[in-house]
């Protein structure tokens, strides 16, 4: 049986991300593990201003990482996430957008270990602290907190089966840096229209791994996301292009990063096209 979480985002981020299209697939924080989160929990990302507490979505977790690994799970570098010792990643999640808690189920929500209730401010407004952090609801609460949010669909990033192994390296170093907000769909749309052969090195995954590198690319911003304060319009045919992890590693090894065709004319081999042999 799954256990259910509250991971709170401060207001400006849930705005920002409940603006963005897309389900609730990716968050990051520091207290999932000495919280208690696993995968197979769910996490139910929440919020409190404007007299009401919100729900931006909920996730079924499927992996729990470091910065690096969510990275190479999402196809990206790790410079494009949140800083935080630890990602989550969704086997399944829903919609990411701002749903009202009821005034009824935020009086009534408990929490473990011992049911204490949320606290309120004389003026009536949830006190914020209560909600901060990372904490354990009692199952009847998640279980109402589901049913006010839409199903659970699968995770069109990633599941569980494809999350890389998580593996301890001596102690976490933190790196103060910004995370953009990535679209699933244009990222299909880009693969789907160029192909998923690298147009770098002409790398594809299928001729060197069979099957299993059936579809695998990543897929490179040519105007980076991070060079703009503002959601950018992507157009995922002229923007976009799929480049294998080593060719994206080296298009971003300078700020900023090199053109796909400077790097093209830096590589001295290419792989060939084997469906014209």
């Amino acid at each position: 049986m799954p256990r259910y979480f509250t991971h709170y985002w401060a207001r400006r981020t849930f705005e920002r991300e409940c603006a963005a299209s897309g389900g609730l697939a990716h968050t990051a924080g520091n207290l999932f593990s000495s919280r208690g989160v696993r995968p197979g929990d769910v996490v139910f990302v929440v919020s409190a201003f404007s007299q009401q507490v919100y729900l931006a979505g909920a996730m079924d977790v499927g992996f729990l990482g470091s910065q690096e690994e969510a990275a190479v799970a999402l196809g990206t570098t790790p410079l494009d996430l949140w800083d935080a010792d630890e990602h989550l990643l969704a086997a399944r999640c829903t919609p990411c957008g701002a749903t009202v808690v009821p005034r009824s189920v935020v009086e009534q929500l408990r929490f473990e270990p011992d049911g204490k209730p949320l606290k309120f401010r004389p003026s009536g407004e949830v006190d914020q602290q209560t909600l901060r952090g990372v904490r354990q609801l009692q199952p009847l609460w998640g279980q109402e907190l589901l049913a006010i949010l839409p199903p659970l669909e699968a995770n069109p990033y990633t599941s569980p089966e494809e999350c890389p192994e998580t593996y301890s390296e001596g102690p976490p170093i933190r790196v103060a840096v910004n995370r953009y907000e990535r679209n699933a769909k244009a990222r299909q749309a880009c693969l789907t229209h160029h192909g998923v052969r690298c147009c770098v090195c002409g790398l594809r995954f299928e001729d060197m791994y069979g099957d299993r590198g059936l579809g695998f690319m990543h897929v490179h911003h040519c105007t980076p996301v991070s060079s703009s304060e503002r959601q950018l319009t992507v157009d995922p045919i002229h923007d976009l292009r799929p480049v294998c992890p080593n060719c994206h590693a080296m298009l971003h090894r300078s700020t900023p990063p090199l053109s796909v065709d400077d790097l093209r004319s830096l590589i001295t081999f290419r792989w060939p096209d084997t469906r014209q042999q």
